[in-house]
């Protein structure tokens, strides 16, 4: 609703012999007004900023009832995530109400004692150690992604960014549930993540109008069916790995290794899942 008539700005790259200025949203002339910063917000946070934003360091903007912070030096994000990380929530009620119906308690949104008791876990999976066996496989499936070009895109001109999308989601799943994911299985975990995401109301308003945690996200059935979607595939690669027919090298193997040699974590299947 409060996206109606709304135009995003156009996005600029920039480059020249000796420099390359990342993608981005053309930067606004002024700040935006309250109304037009909600509208801009549902669409995209950084293309409410004016041109000042990329050149300021630590700046504050008001939304209605919320002060907002933005850290734009590296001090002060290392003041934020780490030398007195105790002081901030490092999950926005945004963050959480956007991804919780996705991730439950996951440790992309969980704060406070249940993120303390599972970052260090993910740190053993995600160690720089591990990273060439995960090579292997981003390489393996991009050029399986390239060598289907040709059939299905021709000479015709197409928009990179969405197969991109596709392109990072089929790595994700490859690399966290196993090489030998069936590519119907995959396919089922990126339609139901984008469509997740279509359907996701990730600006939540009342929040910005005082109320803590803001108003529960409305679950709608194509939302309800994206969610199933991906957690049935999920749960399904957890199962066949607890009956010893998965991929060991996955991020699922590991963490089902890590369950057996530490039973105290108490890692159930919706833990695993999360």
């Amino acid at each position: 609703m409060w996206s109606l008539g709304f135009t995003p700005a156009p996005v600029l790259e920039e480059r020249g012999a000796d420099f390359f200025a990342p993608a981005r949203p053309r930067p606004l002339d002024a700040p935006p007004g309250t109304l037009a910063l909600i509208r801009g917000a549902r669409y995209s946070l950084i293309g409410n900023w004016p041109a000042e934003s990329y050149t300021t360091h630590d700046d504050e903007i008001r939304i209605l009832r919320r002060q907002v912070i933005i850290a734009n030096t590296p001090q002060s994000v290392k003041y934020v995530l780490a030398t007195r990380n105790d002081n901030f929530e490092r999950k926005s009620p945004q963050m959480r109400r956007a991804l919780a119906p996705l991730l439950g308690d996951g440790l992309f949104v969980s704060d406070g004692t249940t993120w303390q008791h599972r970052r260090p876990l993910v740190a053993e999976l995600v160690h720089k150690s591990r990273v060439p066996a995960f090579g292997v496989v981003m390489e393996e499936v991009a050029q399986d992604f390239v060598a289907r070009w040709p059939e299905e895109v021709g000479d015709r001109p197409f928009d990179l960014l969405p197969a991109m999308g596709e392109l990072t989601a089929r790595i994700i799943a490859k690399t966290v549930f196993g090489r030998n994911l069936p590519t119907a299985a995959a396919r089922q975990v990126v339609d139901g993540f984008a469509a997740y995401q279509r359907h996701v109301d990730s600006f939540n308003l009342p929040y910005f109008l005082g109320f803590d945690e803001g108003a529960p996200m409305l679950r709608t059935w194509r939302l309800r069916r994206a969610l199933k979607k991906v957690h049935a595939v999920i749960e399904r690669v957890i199962e066949e790995h607890l009956a010893g027919k998965g991929d060991e090298a996955s991020m699922v193997g590991l963490l089902l290794d890590l369950k057996r040699r530490k039973p105290h974590l108490d890692l159930a299947t919706e833990a695993l899942r999360n």
